[in-house]
């Protein structure tokens, strides 16, 4: 492993970002540090957050705070006062980069698996156990890199350790996966605040920042971080640990944007409080232990949410409670009930959709706008010779559909795909392909239940697109073969073309699958 020279660097040349003319770093040590130092180098850490983040800070400043330290006394709520900009964020972060000298590098070495929360060790290890985290090289950079906020994508929490290996909170997903790699070891994140104490993170009106590897903990109603009026933030690699009753770890308020990566949360009455603004939430772990709660609770907001385990709730994984919810999209999102919206009011998500529901590949939901009511489908792609169309692509997608399908109206259809294609101006005839076995159906789907269509431009001189659908339909009751829905169009302007595929027929007793060649055929009519 390579020496870390992030301290020399910055004592001896200053903190600059790429776009960022100047700006500082700074740092805090939780237990040594002291709030009279000057609070610029390890030596003179200061031993609050408040120093800096409650004095006025430039774009680009960045304050490290010391890993394996604990600030349980003296907490009061961090008050926020600057913005960074969309270039150059001001940043708290967790060291990552060895600057007090306190990370260790294994003995033993691990084969780590993408995908996998298990890591397969040689040996017993001596330095890696429940509560620090790792990262192996590769998936680090070495020193601090000035361009990239992301400098260590790919950390993680170990959950337990046992002479077999490592058990992490959430899967690796990172580069390593080859037998022989040596760990770095680096201690817990560093405490604020403990679940007992009424204090929170509060953004009021401050814009662009970064908060990563950070163990924030607290009772406050208003959640462990607070975001009101404050578009703009990341939250990385956090832990968030409540008191089990009245506690929230992130609270989206007032037109908050916020991407929240890699986080852990125990012990909330809701996890993630979503209330207004966009949520977009990836790689994390929402436990409730047992308490009387809701994973994820939506009461006006828009979620985008994607590979999540949501776990040990006592009320709803997600809820949405309320008209105003504006649903989401939900992919990968493991739970441990099939309910998803809330059974107080039987109000769910405006166009919920879930893809692999429940962590199955290919188990999709879509959780229909005005009712309660749901409609389970499955996508599958497959490459058995019986189902591939000769000539076409080397792969067809399996389409399973639900019972609550209907031609009705929006709420009803499932969009199969959408493809964007590069038109000119000349008249072309687009196709897909499909095919089904004739003893799944009783009735063909009409071409007002299965079409496909391609939006393009539709004046040369302004951005207006035209939408044109297909008018034939298919004989899935009569025909195994493959067969197309074919439709003509002629842009007025080159540019992006929009080809889609929508799917709208009640499910009949039957299982009404059927199969597309995912190629599609450009033709000149």
């Amino acid at each position: 492993m390579k020496k870390f020279l992030l301290t020399i660097i910055f004592v001896l040349t200053g903190f600059l970002f790429a776009n960022q003319v100047s700006a500082t770093a700074y740092f805090v040590d939780f237990v040594n540090g002291s709030d009279e130092s000057a609070g610029t180098a390890t030596t003179t850490a200061w031993q609050s957050l408040d120093k800096f983040t409650e004095n006025a800070r430039s774009a680009g400043d960045i304050v490290f705070v010391r890993r394996g330290m604990a600030s349980t006394t003296n907490v009061t709520d961090l008050e926020f006062t600057s913005d960074g900009t969309v270039l150059s964020p001001i940043m708290i972060s967790a060291d990552y980069d060895n600057l007090w000298s306190d990370f260790a590098t294994s003995t033993e070495t691990y084969t780590p698996t993408n995908g996998s929360k298990f890591i397969p060790s040689s040996a017993s290890s001596t330095t890696a156990f429940a509560g620090r985290w790792i990262y192996f090289e590769g998936d680090c950079y070495e020193t601090y890199n000035t361009s990239v906020f992301n400098t260590c994508e790919y950390a993680y929490e170990i959950a337990s350790s046992s002479p077999a290996g490592l058990d992490l909170y959430l899967p690796y997903k990172g580069n390593q996966i080859v037998a022989g790699k040596y760990a770095r070891v680096m201690p817990s994140n560093p405490q604020w605040n403990i679940a007992s104490g009424d204090f929170q993170w509060n953004f009021n009106g401050d814009n662009f920042w970064l908060i990563k590897g950070m163990d924030i903990r607290g009772t406050d109603t208003n959640g462990g971080i607070y975001l009101n009026s404050s578009p703009g933030t990341k939250i990385i690699d956090c832990i968030f640990v409540g008191d089990g009753a009245t506690s929230y770890s992130i609270n989206f308020g007032a037109t908050a944007k916020a991407i929240v990566n890699k986080i852990r949360t125990f012990n909330h009455s809701r996890a993630i409080y979503a209330a207004q603004g966009d949520a977009f939430i990836n790689d994390c772990l929402l436990d409730g232990n047992g308490v009387s709660g809701d994973g994820v609770a939506s009461f006006g907001s828009r979620i985008s949410m994607e590979n999540c385990e949501i776990t040990n709730f006592g009320l709803n994984d997600i809820n949405a409670n309320g008209a105003n919810s504006l649903g989401g999209y939900f992919n990968n999102i493991e739970v441990d009930d099939s309910l998803v919206y809330d059974s107080y009011t039987a109000q769910p998500f405006s166009n919920a959709y879930f893809e692999d529901f429940n962590g199955v590949a290919g188990g999709s939901r879509q959780i229909l706008g005005i009712t309660s009511s749901d409609s389970n489908f499955s996508v599958y792609s497959t490459t058995s010779a019986p189902f591939l169309r000769s000539g076409g692509g080397s792969t067809s997608m399996e389409i399973n559909p639900g019972s609550n399908f209907n031609a009705n109206w929006d709420f009803g259809w499932l969009k199969l795909f959408e493809y964007p294609i590069y038109a000119d101006t000349s008249n072309k005839t687009y196709s897909m392909y499909f095919m089904s076995p004739s003893d799944t159906w009783t009735a063909n789907p009409t071409n007002s239940e299965f079409w496909i269509e391609c939006g393009y431009y539709s004046s040369a001189s302004n951005a207006q697109r035209k939408v044109t659908k297909s008018t034939g339909a298919l004989d899935f009751n009569g025909s195994t073969s493959w067969q197309a829905l074919s439709v003509t169009c002629q842009p007025a302007q080159s540019g992006v073309l929009y080809l889609r595929g929508y799917y709208a027929k009640t499910k009949e007793a039957g299982t009404n699958y059927f199969y597309m060649d995912v190629a599609p055929v450009i033709s000149t009519p």
